[in-house]
């Protein structure tokens, strides 16, 4: 038997932000996010960072 899902993605900034720190990436079995910081400054940095790093390591490892 084989199993499938289908993965969508969806953001907000909510009501008290102007921007969105949220990020998010997909890959062939591989599904991330990061939440922002609260609007913290740096937010939205920390997230991507945090994203693009765990793409590196887990979906695509020879780019280290």
């Amino acid at each position: 038997m084989t199993l499938g899902f289908h993965i969508g993605a969806a953001t907000n900034t909510g009501v008290e932000r102007d921007v969105n720190q949220d990020s998010y990436a997909f890959a062939p079995g591989f599904a991330v996010v990061a939440d922002g910081m609260g609007g913290h400054r740096g937010g939205e940095v920390a997230s991507s960072l945090a994203v693009q790093e765990m793409l590196t390591r887990f979906v695509r490892p020879d780019m280290d």
